[in-house]
C-alpha cells in the first residue's frame, strides 16, 4: 500500500516537468516570431520613407522648374491660382526643412517647423476651395454679374454646387441669364437646367443654346413657356442635331413652331416634350418625317398641337416604321376619323409603342372600329389612356373590349371613364339579348294587373332581372317613361318607348353603314397618298444669329488671368460683352478633370 502511494507523486512530477518544457518552447517560438515581424516592419517603414522622400523631391523640383519660368502665361485662371498656392507651399516646406536640419536642433527650430507645416495645411485647404470654385463656376458667375452690373442671385450660387438648377417662374432678365450661362461654361456638375416660364429674350435664349453646344455635362434642358422666335428655333434645332450628350429636352408652350430639320445626326435624345406649340399640319409633316429616321427618342409629348387630317396621317405613317418610341402622348388634337384609320396601321406594324394617349381627339365610334382592328393584331401596347374622352359611345367600348379580349393582346389598362352612357339603349339591348318580351317584362312589374306600375316597382323589377345599369340610371329611365309626371308607368308608354327606340337605332345603323361604305373609298385614297414634298430647312440666318452669342462668350474677359474690364456696354446692343474664347472652353471637361498643371 505504501508503494502505491509513493509512486503517484512521481507521476505527477513527470507530467509537470513535461508541461513546463512545452511552455518554454512555445514562449521561445513567439519571441522569435515577434523579432522577425518587427524586423520586417522596420525594413518596410524605411523603404516607404525613402520612396516618399523621392516623390517629394520630384514634386519640389517640378515646382522649382515652373518658378524659373516667371513669364509663363496661364490659359485658365484656376490653374494660375493653383500654381501660386503650390509655390507658397514649396517655400514653407523648404523653410521647415532648413529649421529641422540645423545643428543642434533647438526648441525654437522645432516651433518654427511646426508653424511652417501648419501654414502649409492651411494653404492646402485654400487650394481645395479653389479647385471647388473652378469646378462649379462660382467665381465666374460673381465676376460676370459684376461686369454686367447685376446682383448675383443667391439661389443660382447655391444650385451651382448641385446636379440640378431649377429656376422656374423666377423672371430672369437677360443679364441674369448671360451671367448664368458663363458660369455653366466653367461647371462640370450641373446635369439639368430648368428655365421654364421666365420670358427669356431672344439674346438670352441664344446664350443658353451656345452653352448647350459646349457644356458636355448638361444632359437635361427645359425652356418651356418661353416665347421662341423662328430664328431661335432654327438655332436650337441646329444645336440639338449636333449634340451627343443632351438626353431630355422640354420645349412646351413656345407658341410658335419652326420646322425642325431631320434629326439623323442626333444619337442621344430620349425624352422630348413639344406640347402646346400649335404645330398644326405643316409641323406634323416634319415630325412624321423625323420619326421615320430617329431611333433614340423613347418618350414624346405632342399634346395640344392642333394636329388634324393630313398632319395626323403623316405622324402615324412615321410611327409605322419607328423602332424606339415607347410612350406617345397625342391628347387634345383633332385626329378624328382619319386619325383613327391611320392608327389602325400603326398598331398593326409598330413593335415598340407601349403607352398611347389619344384622349380628346374627336374619334367617334367609327374610328374606334379601325383602332380595335389594329388592337387585334397588336401584341406590344400595354396602356391606352383616356380613350373614353372621345365620342365613341357604348358601341366603341364594346368593340375595344372585344379586341383586347384575346390571348395575343398585352393591354393591361384601358380607360373608359368619360364614355357617355344611354341607359335606355343598354336596357333595350339587354332585354333583346335575354329574349324577354315587353309584355312579359311588364307583367313582372305589374303584380295587380292594373296596366300601371309605380317607379319604385319598376326599379325593383329591373334589379330582379339583373339589368346592367346602375340604380341612378334606372331612376333616369323611370323618369323618362313617366310622361305625365304622376309617378307611374303604363304598359303602352313602355311598349311605345321601347319600340320607337329600336326603330331609331335601326335607322342609325343603316345610316352608319352607308357612311362606312362611302368612307372606305375615302380611306383608300387617303392612305395611298404619300408624303407631300417637304422642303429642307436652309439655315441661311443661323450663323448670323449664333455669332452674337459666340462673340459675347469670346469677349467677356480680356484673358483668364486678368480681371474684368471696368468698361462694358449693356446687353441692348451698344457694345459686345466679353467672355473667354469658346475654343478654350470646349476642352473644359478635360482641364477640369485634371486641374494640376504638372
Amino acid at each position: 500500500m505504501s508503494r502505491s502511494f509513493d509512486s503517484e507523486p512521481d507521476a505527477f512530477r513527470a507530467m509537470h516537468t513535461d508541461s513546463s518544457d512545452t511552455n518554454a518552447s512555445q514562449n521561445n517560438l513567439l519571441q522569435h516570431l515577434d523579432t522577425l515581424i518587427t524586423a520586417r516592419l522596420s525594413d518596410f517603414e524605411t523603404r516607404f520613407s525613402e520612396q516618399q522622400k523621392e516623390m517629394s523631391s520630384v514634386h519640389l523640383a517640378k515646382i522649382e522648374g515652373l518658378t524659373a519660368k516667371s513669364a509663363y502665361q496661364f490659359k485658365r485662371k484656376g490653374n494660375e491660382q493653383q500654381y501660386k498656392h503650390s509655390v507658397d507651399v514649396c517655400e514653407k516646406l523648404q523653410a521647415a526643412n532648413t529649421a529641422l536640419s540645423s545643428q543642434p536642433v533647438s526648441s525654437s527650430s522645432l516651433e518654427c517647423a511646426r508653424t511652417k507645416i501648419s501654414e502649409e495645411e492651411e494653404e492646402r485647404k485654400k487650394l481645395l476651395i479653389t479647385k471647388e470654385n473652378v469646378d462649379i463656376g462660382h467665381h465666374s458667375y460673381v465676376e460676370a454679374c459684376q461686369l454686367l452690373e447685376t446682383a448675383p442671385i443667391r439661389k443660382v450660387k447655391e444650385q451651382l454646387k448641385e446636379t440640378e438648377i431649377c429656376l422656374q417662374h423666377v423672371g430672369l432678365n437677360t443679364k441674369d441669364v448671360i451671367a448664368l450661362t458663363y458660369a455653366l461654361l466653367n461647371n462640370n456638375r450641373v446635369e439639368s437646367l430648368d428655365l421654364e416660364d421666365n420670358r427669356l429674350t431672344h439674346e438670352a435664349i441664344l446664350h443658353v443654346v451656345e452653352v448647350l453646344r459646349h457644356n458636355i455635362t448638361l444632359s437635361s434642358l427645359s425652356l418651356s413657356d418661353n416665347k421662341f422666335s423662328p430664328n431661335c428655333a432654327l438655332v436650337l434645332a441646329d444645336a440639338i442635331t449636333n449634340s451627343t450628350w443632351l438626353t431630355h429636352l422640354s420645349l412646351s408652350g413656345m407658341s410658335s413652331f419652326c420646322s425642325f430639320p431631320e434629326q439623323q445626326n442626333n444619337v442621344s435624345l430620349v425624352w422630348l416634350n413639344l406640347s402646346n406649340n400649335a404645330i398644326g399640319e405643316t409641323g406634323a409633316k416634319f415630325i412624321g418625317k423625323a420619326l421615320t429616321i430617329n431611333d433614340t427618342v423613347e418618350v414624346l409629348d405632342l399634346s395640344w398641337n392642333h394636329v388634324r387630317r393630313m398632319g395626323a396621317v403623316t405622324i402615324c405613317k412615321g410611327l409605322q416604321t419607328n423602332s424606339s418610341l415607347a410612350n406617345l402622348n397625342l391628347a387634345w388634337n383633332g385626329f378624328a376619323y382619319e386619325g383613327g384609320i391611320a392608327l389602325e396601321e400603326v398598331l398593326k406594324q409598330n413593335l415598340a409603342l407601349k403607352v398611347l394617349d389619344i384622349s380628346n381627339n374627336r374619334i367617334n365610334w367609327e374610328g374606334v372600329v379601325h383602332i380595335s382592328r389594329g388592337l387585334r393584331g397588336n401584341s406590344v401596347l400595354q396602356i391606352l389612356k383616356q380613350i373614353g374622352c372621345n365620342p365613341i359611345a357604348m358601341e366603341g367600348v364594346q368593340k375595344l373590349l372585344q379586341a383586347i379580349h384575346t390571348t395575343r393582346s398585352s393591354v393591361i389598362h384601358i380607360s373608359f371613364e368619360s364614355v357617355k352612357r344611354i341607359p335606355l339603349t343598354l336596357l333595350v339591348r339587354y332585354i333583346g339579348m335575354m329574349g324577354i318580351r315587353i309584355m312579359d317584362l311588364f307583367r313582372m312589374f305589374d303584380a295587380d294587373n292594373h296596366a300601371l306600375v309605380t317607379k319604385a316597382n319598376f326599379i325593383r323589377g329591373l334589379k330582379k332581372i339583373g339589368a346592367p345599369i346602375s340604380e341612378q340610371d334606372m331612376r333616369m329611365v323611370a323618369r323618362r317613361l313617366d310622361k305625365r309626371g304622376e309617378g307611374t308607368i303604363s304598359y303602352s308608354i313602355l311598349a311605345n318607348g321601347v319600340r320607337n327606340h329600336m326603330r331609331e337605332e335601326r335607322k342609325e345603323d343603316r345610316r352608319q353603314e352607308i357612311l362606312e361604305m362611302k368612307r372606305r373609298e375615302h380611306r383608300k385614297a387617303l392612305l395611298n397618298m404619300g408624303y407631300n414634298e417637304i422642303k429642307p430647312v436652309y439655315f441661311t440666318e443661323v450663323n448670323m444669329f449664333t455669332s452674337s452669342a459666340s462673340r459675347n462668350f469670346s469677349r467677356l474677359l480680356l484673358s483668364s488671368a486678368s480681371s474684368f474690364s471696368s468698361k462694358h456696354e449693356s446687353v441692348n446692343g451698344k457694345e459686345p460683352l466679353r467672355l473667354p474664347p469658346l475654343a478654350q472652353e470646349s476642352n473644359r471637361a478635360k482641364s477640369a478633370s485634371q486641374p494640376n498643371m504638372y
